[in-house]
């Protein structure tokens, strides 16, 4: 799907919890087959992996990230605010990891999206204070409480756009898309707790634009192995990584790729592990 464009490559990055950590496996495929991303749009997971290839952080780096913070320690629960935890609280872990704080200092143009939960709009940021973004668009309803800035509450950008591809559009020659919130069919034994109700609920409400979307990449990774993990599974996020890496580096190796991908006749879409 060749386009004429400023960039080579760009990279969609879906939202999903802490199954983001398949995002920098694929990354790392990415690496290993000589590509790199020249600009990125992502989203809740996505934003946050996005933000920080953009800043130039290693794969190991990146999954630091994901397993520092203890996510329901008692010290990020909120008070008197609309959510389990205290979003305002992991600012900190963003700020360790991140030392650039602006849009403009990162390496690789970067769009995140966020949900601006007066306005029920879907917003981008692409300039400005990057930190605040970040946990704007991760911030998922009920478990993370909104938040406040530029005069407006937000929350996940996935309640509204899970796969945030049309700001790439017209702007890179090549498209790969990273979608980390598949849906499979599941016994009726899974949904045995509210916040497992809620997930699924979720994904399925997220994952149905999305699908119709996938159109627009020239790479599409799905991996199907993921379903095995809810959002907050911390405990297996070096496997989740694995699969993303393996699915990535299949993906890659199949079509031969190295440096670039503007030569591919066709939408390949991955069929999972």
């Amino acid at each position: 799907m060749l386009r004429n464009s400023e960039y080579e490559i760009g990279l969609v990055l879906s939202g999903g919890g802490f199954r983001g950590a398949a995002h920098v496996g694929v990354i790392q495929a990415m690496h290993d087959a000589g590509l790199k991303a020249n600009i990125i749009s992502g989203v809740s997971a996505g934003a946050l992996v996005g933000a920080c290839y953009a800043a130039g952080l290693s794969c190991e780096k990146m999954l630091d990230l994901f397993m520092k913070p203890r996510l329901f320690s008692l010290a990020h629960y909120s008070y008197k605010k609309p959510g389990l935890l205290d979003t305002d609280k992991f600012i900190t872990y963003i700020d360790e990891f991140i030392k650039q704080n602006s849009y403009e200092d990162l390496e690789i143009p970067l769009y995140i999206c966020a949900t601006d939960m007066l306005k029920g709009k879907l917003v981008t940021f692409s300039n400005g204070t990057l930190n605040k973004a970040i946990l704007a668009s991760c911030a998922f309803p009920f478990v993370f409480s909104p938040v406040w800035h530029n005069d407006t509450y937000y929350s996940d950008g996935g309640i509204i756009n899970n796969f945030p591809v049309e700001q790439l559009i017209g702007k890179c020659k090549s498209i790969i898309g990273v979608y980390v919130n598949p849906i499979t069919d599941i016994p009726s034994g899974e949904l045995n707790t509210s916040l497992k109700v809620l997930q699924r609920a979720f994904s399925i409400s997220t994952s149905a634009i999305p699908y119709l979307k996938f159109q627009h990449c020239d790479i599409m990774i799905e991996p199907k192995e993921l379903t095995r993990f809810n959002l907050f599974d911390r405990r297996n996020v070096y496997k989740m990584y694995e699969i993303g890496y393996l699915e990535g580096q299949k993906m890659f190796e199949k079509y031969k790729i190295s440096g670039t991908i503007t030569d591919l006749p066709i939408t390949v879409h991955s069929q999972g592990l």
